[in-house]
C-alpha cells in the first residue's frame, strides 16, 4: 500500500480542518521527508491488539476479533454501506426492528445482552464497542479474559449466521453450546497456567 493510501485509510494519521482533508502534518500537500519522519516514529498499537497477540484462540477467532474491533464484519449495516441490496437490514436476532449495526448485534440486541449476562452481568451498558470490550475485559476476573470475550462474541456471530443462512432461531442454549465447544479448543491450545484458569472459570460459572 502506498503512503498516500495509508494516510487516507487510517483515521489516526489525518485530521479535518475547515472540513478539508489533510495529512497529519497539517496540510494537504504530500511531503516525502515528512512522510519518512512520521513512518519512522514509534506508534503504540491499541491495547486490544496486545490482547489478541497473546491470546490462545485459533487464528479464525483472532481474525474475527480483529474485524470486530474495526467494524469489518459483514453486518447488514456494513453491507448497506457497501451498496449491497438486501430485503431487510434489520437485526435477525431480536424483534426491535433495529438496523443490524456492529454495536447493536453484539451489545444492544436483547439476544446479545442475554449472552453477555452469562459472561459478565456487571458490565456497563450502552457504551461504544471499543469501550464495551475494555469494560468486560476489566471486570472478568480471570487471566483468560480475552479468550472468554473472543469466544463469547464468536458464538453470537455463529448463532446469528445460523439464523441468516439456516433459518435456525437464535437461543441462549444454542449460544452456550457453541461457546463451550469453541472454548474447549482454547483450553487444549493454551499453556498450562491459562488452561487451568480457563477450566476453573468454566467450572465456577453457574450460568454455563
Amino acid at each position: 500500500m502506498s503512503s498516500t493510501k495509508f494516510y487516507k485509510n487510517n483515521c489516526s494519521t489525518c485530521r479535518i480542518i475547515t472540513k478539508e482533508w489533510c495529512y497529519i502534518w497539517g496540510n494537504g500537500i504530500y511531503s516525502l521527508v515528512k512522510d519518512k519522519i512520521f513512518m519512522g516514529q514509534s506508534q503504540a498499537p491499541p491495547v486490544h491488539f496486545k490482547w489478541l497477540w497473546k491470546s490462545c484462540c485459533q487464528k479464525r477467532h483472532k481474525v474475527f476479533f480483529g474485524l470486530l474491533s474495526h467494524d469489518g464484519l459483514n453486518t447488514r449495516n456494513l453491507l448497506n454501506r457497501k451498496n449491497l441490496h438486501l430485503q431487510s437490514y434489520n437485526c435477525v436476532c431480536c424483534q426491535l426492528n433495529a438496523e443490524e449495526t456492529l454495536r447493536h448485534l453484539f451489545f444492544e440486541c436483547h439476544f446479545a445482552q442475554s449472552c453477555w449476562d452469562n459472561i459478565c452481568p456487571q458490565r456497563t451498558r450502552n457504551t461504544e464497542v471499543y469501550d464495551a470490550l475494555h469494560d468486560i475485559h476489566r471486570k472478568i476476573d480471570s487471566i483468560c479474559a480475552i479468550e472468554i470475550i473472543i469466544i463469547a462474541a464468536w458464538a453470537i456471530w455463529i448463532t446469528r449466521n445460523n439464523m441468516v443462512f439456516n433459518q435456525i432461531q437464535p437461543t441462549i442454549q444454542q449460544w452456550r453450546s457453541t461457546f463451550k465447544k469453541e472454548f474447549a479448543l482454547v483450553v487444549q491450545r493454551a499453556k498450562f497456567s491459562i488452561a487451568i484458569a480457563a477450566q476453573s472459570w468454566i467450572d465456577t460459572n453457574v450460568f454455563l
